[in-house]
């Protein structure tokens, strides 16, 4: 008798085990993604039913799963939307012509409670098995196109701004050299008008071009000829707030009659003063401003109207719908403007 050693072979690997752990993990790996998308992920049908959906989207559009699996996606979209998709669809399916798959496009989404928003929409296709699947991404764009809609109105605010910085200073360029008989005498008015603006714009970048405050205006403007020794500047008033197009208009008339005061009126002597006051009407619907010289040389009344004296009278009527009356008494000049507190005024304290 013959003796046999038995020895137990292994059994052979069944290729299938490791197979269906790697898809389970695939599986997992994927839906966790999907869980933690922030962008709503929604698969359809080719009839556009709902298959599946991640929570993004769920929280996008206000809805629970068991209201969008199995209806139709048009469902997120407003009117006409809704009837150009389904047109999309039967177009897309008897031509094969793609408009939007593999391509992305901004479109509005409908919420449950009838909102709307903006969204950025992907879509690509895939098969499975022989069923034809479509699976969109969906990003709300609200905030987005909130800061586009901000950005394009402060590029139109700045465009005009600037249109109308260029026009004042060609004004100012071609009557400053007009009126004056040398070139000298012209380019020094035109730079002190350049350099009264700018410090108003400057003013106006401090703030954002939210608005500029009016004592610090006329300061910026008078401060060449204060003279603290001899005590030559008043200024007396509540605290005002102008907004941008009224620190700009008034700045210049600021600088108009400062300018005036140091070539011919009370700021051209040592004994000479200034006092501005200014007040809100007890209806706030006027900002009334009083320019008073005093103790400067005997004012004799104009015989030409200079373009300092057209800019006051009439830049403060045309870019405020304001009033200015110019009196040259003997004793010294005095100047009265009031303005509407709606087109200059943002705010007034006590």
């Amino acid at each position: 008798m013959t003796e046999r050693t038995l020895t137990a072979e292994p059994a052979p690997e069944n290729p299938a085990g490791p197979h269906r752990q790697d898809v389970a993990e695939s599986e997992v790996r994927l839906r966790a993604i999907l869980d933690h998308a922030l962008d709503g992920v929604i698969t359809i049908s080719e009839e556009g039913t709902i298959e599946s959906l991640n929570p993004a989207a769920l929280n996008l559009f206000g809805y629970d799963d068991h209201e969008m699996i199995g209806a139709n996606v048009k469902m997120l979209m407003p009117e006409p939307y809704q009837d150009h998709h389904d047109q999309y669809l039967k177009h897309y399916r008897d031509t094969g012509e793609k408009k939007i798959i593999g391509i992305g496009r901004e479109v509005v989404g409908q919420r449950k409670d009838g909102s709307t928003f903006p969204a950025d929409l992907s879509i690509s296709e895939f098969r499975l098995g022989e069923r034809r699947l479509f699976t969109g991404i969906v990003r709300d764009i609200s905030e987005r196109k909130e800061s586009e809609e901000k950005r394009d109105l402060l590029i139109a605010e700045l465009s005009h701004r600037v249109k109308n910085t260029l026009a004042t200073v060609i004004s100012v360029a071609q009557r400053s050299f007009h009126e004056d008989a040398s070139y000298a005498a012209g380019r020094k008015s035109f730079e002190g008008r350049i350099r009264g603006l700018a410090h108003t714009h400057n003013r106006l970048a401090e703030s954002k071009w939210t608005g500029a405050d009016l004592r610090s205006t006329i300061e910026d403007e008078i401060s060449p000829y204060r003279n603290d020794k001899a005590e030559n500047l008043s200024l007396h008033g509540p605290d005002i707030n102008l907004t941008p197009k009224g620190a700009i208009t008034l700045g210049m008339a600021f600088h108009e009659l400062a300018t005036n005061a140091a070539k011919y009126g009370a700021l051209s002597v040592d004994e000479g003063k200034v006092a501005v006051n200014w007040d809100v009407s007890d209806d706030n619907e006027l900002l009334a401003i009083q320019w008073t010289e005093s103790g400067g040389p005997a004012v004799e009344p104009p015989t030409r109207r200079g373009f300092g004296h057209m800019l006051l009278e009439r830049g403060v009527p045309y870019d405020l719908h304001g009033t200015v009356k110019l009196n040259f008494f003997p004793d010294g000049v005095t100047c009265n403007i009031a303005v509407p507190t709606d087109i200059s005024v943002i705010r007034a304290g006590q």
